[in-house]
């Protein structure tokens, strides 16, 4: 707070945004590294930070804008390396690739490939592999130290810790037992490996459709129809000068996808896809370059009619999200969707006047009777854990999301208090809970939001 005044979310979402603004000017030290001229790191800057998924992980608290730095320094490092292959520059990229799929796993089937080159680019051009081979191992142990503070948050007791929130290992979660989830590094285990970790549905037919669904949403709504034209031209022109990093980053591309393919889904493809849609961006920019170069006689012209084709490939991305916010594309109804926020779907998007979501929390924090468990969804119940546990209001209330196997928690709820002074408060309706609700009073938060207040014990719940 000392060096950024304000409120907690503020500086918490200024992080993301400082991250963007870092990583687009490593993203022109990228272009510079594969001999891009000046007018093809703008052209590059643009197709990047103006596309959708990128500003909103710049203007949204997650992991990703910190993640995707890490990601792009680790490539610069890479293409560094690439040259000169020393000890350094080895432990730097394996250090850094590490910390950005410590930042997200999402980024570990690029990291995967771009580390099997290092190792063959040591085990070729270094005099003496053994050290730089080393240092990759030491980077590796580097990256993935930050897991030593999910495992002290587990113990120490934060007021937010998703595995205390959602996880219940006493009602038999997942398959779990208290025995086998009481200790850190157990539960740890589980975030990487456990059943919650595999949700998808692994039938060839989905998978086809989740791969076309993944590059739709991609060639629609963010790198957007002009990167099929600029982005394999991009490629090809990189291809000729530098043949192995080209084919580096194009598996990069393939990897994200395959990975996006097999785990995500729905608004969660685009997230995703962010390695691939990256080396778009790089690739987009030479494209636009090279078929500048072949429109315009001079040098300068053809520079800034790169940077034009670029704004042009921004332009057409957006206008088919504010279109499909309308009438959604083609037979599987695409249209763009944002994790965790609003639609991105105006002419001019502004998200400075966006309150609704506090002003929403602190009218449910008045209207919520005390003492009460209130169980709802992530999207309203996260403002509301924001308003108690970082600005200490309303400090008598518990709060629950609505997760499958979470009956037995109400069950010792109603067994262990009085309900006339500690009853259910439910945001919003909850098909889940349905079957085991009575009488229901109910209070208006805003049009679309209810309060929904059970006061007497709720039937049939399961005790395990």
């Amino acid at each position: 707070q000392r060096f950024w005044p304000g409120e907690p979310a503020r500086r918490a979402t200024a992080v993301s945004a400082v991250a963007g603004a870092v990583a687009l000017v490593v993203l022109v030290r990228i272009l510079e590294r594969v001999r891009a001229a000046p007018g093809t790191a703008v052209a590059g800057v643009i197709l990047v930070g103006a596309g959708v998924t990128f500003r909103w992980a710049s203007i949204y608290p997650e992991v990703y804008a910190i993640a995707v730095v890490f990601f792009l320094l680790a490539l610069e490092r890479t293409l560094a390396a690439a040259r000169e292959p020393t000890t350094g520059r080895v432990f730097a990229a394996t250090a850094l690739f590490s910390l950005a799929v410590t930042g997200h796993l999402l980024f570990a089937p690029a990291a995967a490939v771009i580390g099997i080159y290092l190792v063959m680019q040591v085990a070729r051009e270094a005099p003496a592999p053994g050290r730089p081979l080393v240092a990759m191992m030491l980077g590796l142990v580097v990256g993935f130290v930050p897991y030593l503070y999910t495992v002290w948050a587990d113990m120490a007791g934060l007021p937010m810790n998703y595995l205390r929130l959602v996880v219940d290992p006493a009602s038999g979660m997942f398959g779990l037992t208290p025995q086998r989830f009481d200790a850190p590094w157990e539960r740890v285990g589980w975030l990487l490996n456990g059943a919650e970790t595999h949700p998808t549905d692994l039938r060839l037919k989905v998978l086809a459709a989740n791969a076309v669904d993944a590059i739709a949403h991609e060639f629609l709504f963010d790198a957007g129809p002009v990167a099929l034209i600029l982005a394999p031209i991009g490629a090809l022109t990189l291809a000729r000068s530098m043949p192995v990093i080209s084919l580096i980053l194009m598996l990069v591309a393939a990897t994200s996808w395959l990975l996006t393919t097999v785990v995500a889904h729905s608004h969660m493809w685009l997230t995703f896809m962010i390695p691939a849609t990256l080396v778009i961006g790089i690739f987009g920019a030479l494209g636009a370059a090279r078929l500048a170069a072949a429109i315009a006689a001079r040098p300068g012209a053809s520079a800034i009619l790169a940077v034009v084709i670029a704004i042009a490939a921004v332009l057409i991305p957006h206008a088919l999200r504010v279109t499909a916010a309308w009438d959604p594309i083609g037979p599987r109804h695409w249209h763009h969707e944002v994790e965790g926020g609003p639609a991105l779907a105006g002419i001019l998007p502004r998200l400075d006047q966006a309150w609704e979501s506090r002003r929403t929390g602190e009218r449910a924090l008045a209207l919520i009777p005390r003492g009460a468990l209130v169980i709802g969804r992530w999207r309203e119940l996260m403002t509301l854990y924001y308003l108690r546990d970082v600005e200490g209001r309303r400090t008598d209330l518990t709060f629950d999301p609505v997760y499958r196997g979470h009956e037995p928690r109400y069950a010792r709820w109603q067994a262990a208090l009085d309900l006339r002074e500690h009853p259910f408060v439910l945001l919003g309706r909850s098909p889940e809970i349905a079957p085991y609700l009575g009488a229901l009073d109910s209070v208006t938060v805003r049009p679309g939001l209810k309060l929904y207040i059970q006061r007497e014990p709720m039937r049939g719940l399961p005790s395990r």
